[in-house]
């Protein structure tokens, strides 16, 4: 009788903490997708393999879809994209940020950022991860062989850093800061 005492328990217990993680989860989505304003700084990694470029990057929500305004490096300061359903346009006079896709599918460090974001609101939550530090990190799949792997902050809810991973490898690398959601 008691080795199944403990087994219920246990299922039962695990059963609690589950419906609170997806409560808390639940929330912290809703919050994103009722969000009239979301703004932030990430300073932003891109791994391809042979060579790594870091751009500090501005993402901000607007009407038509995304901004994403290049803060760094320097001689790339000031170029905008503007991305709207998949598509990117980029704005600044004669200058064109030329650094290519990561993979087959497109993605691209100008794409990236919304592509997280996008995966706060609408991606597949895959994993929520609680650490010693009271930090939790989220798992969504946002397509197949493409997931994001995001820390918030447990006071804040807001996102600390990021994740974008193709087929297992981890291409994007961010650090937030500055993080306007309201």
């Amino acid at each position: 009788m008691r080795k199944l005492i403990v087994p219920l328990l246990l299922l039962f217990l695990c059963g609690c903490s589950s419906g609170t993680l997806t409560r808390e989860t639940d929330r912290l989505r809703q919050r994103f997708l009722d969000a009239e304003e979301l703004q932030l700084d990430a300073r932003l990694t891109a791994d391809y393999g042979d060579r790594d470029y870091s751009f500090l990057l501005r993402l901000q929500k607007t009407d038509f879809g995304w901004e994403i305004l290049v803060l760094e490096p320097e001689n790339l300061s000031g170029l905008t994209a503007r991305c709207q359903d998949g598509s990117i346009e980029l704005q600044f006079e004669d200058l064109i940020l030329d650094t290519g896709d990561l993979n087959s599918r497109g993605l691209s460090p100008m794409n990236a950022l919304p592509m997280i974001a996008d995966a706060w609101k609408n991606g597949h939550l895959e994993e929520v991860i609680r650490t010693g530090d009271d930090l939790f990190s989220i798992q969504y799949i946002v397509d197949d062989g493409i997931s994001v792997l995001t820390v918030f902050d447990p006071e804040s809810s807001l996102p600390l850093r990021a994740e974008l991973s193709v087929d297992g490898a981890t291409v994007i690398f961010c650090e937030f800061q500055d993080v306007i959601l309201r």
